[in-house]
């Protein structure tokens, strides 16, 4: 009885008990993706500073690009795969002057998001940048598929040795470099997938969610005028 008048109250006060994820790898609750906008949202400006991009970090594009894109993503995050097709199309239009600066996010309550963010370093390990990031389009593209069967066969389909592949997946050296890069996406606001960060000079201008193409272009019209 008592639990019936405990899950009453919850529903009358409108919380969604299924939202609330506990990750027993951090001992911290997590709840549903904060960044689930799909219309133009407000911008925040932080110190560019403060996002670093690495040598082991892989970018599509003009390494000497004037402005450059930082995606922190989770390639299980549905709007992370919405948001896909945008930043490609705008990368693409515009690759002599922009480049595209890929950081691992994956939320804790996405099972799938973890390994499969290692299955692309895999990936890019043994095949190099163009193939990491033909592995990351191939993932998002078959997204309700993610597991170790597609990860791979992908890279079968890639042409990467299957027991190397095989390997690299079990070894756990990607780890690492996944939780550093949630470290530095939680030191500069990171709190949900998709978040983009526009850069050019000192000034870095964050996108939060799937937003539209056109606030993509246009938050990197200004960044080029800059």
């Amino acid at each position: 009885m008592l639990g019936f008048v405990f899950l009453l109250v919850m529903m009358v006060k409108g919380i969604d008990l299924g939202s609330a994820k506990t990750s027993t790898k951090t001992g911290t609750t997590t709840t549903t993706n904060t960044n689930t906008a799909t219309t133009t949202t407000t911008p925040t400006l932080v110190d560019a500073a403060d996002i670093t991009i690495g040598e082991n970090d892989y970018i599509r594009g003009n390494p000497d690009a004037k402005v450059t894109l930082v995606e922190f993503t989770d390639l299980e995050c549905p709007f992370c795969k919405k948001f896909h097709p945008s930043i490609k199309n705008v990368f693409e239009a515009n690759q002599d002057d922009v480049r595209w600066v890929y950081k691992h996010f994956p939320l804790s309550f996405h099972p799938e998001a973890k390994p499969a963010a290692v299955a692309a370093e895999c990936a890019g390990k043994l095949g190099g940048n163009d193939t990491f990031w033909t592995y990351v389009d191939t993932l998002y593209d078959n997204q309700n598929d993610l597991g170790e069967d597609l990860y791979k066969q992908v890279a079968a389909d890639l042409g990467l040795n299957a027991d190397d592949y095989a390997t690299c997946l079990d070894s756990g050296e990607f780890d690492a470099k996944i939780a550093a890069d949630q470290k530095l996406g939680q030191s500069v606001g990171v709190g949900g997938t998709p978040s983009t960060y526009v850069i050019a000079g000192d000034v870095a201008e964050k996108l939060n969610g799937a937003v539209p193409q056109t606030q993509v272009e246009t938050a990197v019209a200004d960044a080029l005028a800059r």
